[in-house]
């Protein structure tokens, strides 16, 4: 399923409305960091990741990461004791977010109308002042302060938990 072309603008109208400070990137299409890295240029801002993942009993996780974070999921699972952690299919990702392999985005939680995914956003990450995401469309980056991040997910009924991501070494 491609990105759906309303996809984006939902995002920054619920944005706007919060009169949310953030700059918009059109850029070619992205996939993963590395690709994102070449488009980058001098946004504002961290690159970040997010990665939706699961337990065995539907449990889910949006993990919001720096890019170059590589995640430890099975320390993080006994982090949040919670049995072992795999990544939520395309099915999955599509019916609780919306949104297709390469455009995950927080800002899909807008479509978690069932509370089902727990966002969990990385100290580091949340120490940042400024963040990098797409918009729900991996043609495009938002960079935006982080107050602003934490009031679209207030709006959005998703408090962010933040706690440091454990790294795989």
């Amino acid at each position: 399923m491609p990105n759906v072309p309303d996809a984006a603008a939902a995002v920054t109208a619920l944005l706007d409305r919060l009169n949310a400070r953030y700059q918009r990137f059109d850029h070619p299409a992205v996939h993963t960091c590395a690709e994102a890295e070449t488009v980058i240029g001098d946004i504002p801002g961290t690159p970040s990741k997010c990665l939706l993942v699961k337990t065995s009993t539907k449990k889910f996780f949006l993990l919001l990461a720096p890019c170059r974070k590589r995640i430890h999921l099975g320390a993080l699972a006994t982090t949040l004791g919670c049995g072992r952690l795999s990544f939520a299919t395309e099915g999955e990702l599509r019916e609780l977010l919306g949104l297709t392999p390469g455009s995950v985005s927080p800002f899909g939680v807008i479509h978690d109308r069932g509370q089902a995914v727990q966002v969990i956003l990385d100290a580091a990450l949340a120490a940042d002042a400024y963040h990098q995401f797409h918009p729900n469309d991996n043609r495009a980056t938002l960079a935006l302060p982080h107050d602003d991040l934490m009031r679209f997910f207030t709006a959005a009924n998703h408090p962010p938990r933040v706690l440091p991501l454990p790294e795989k070494s």
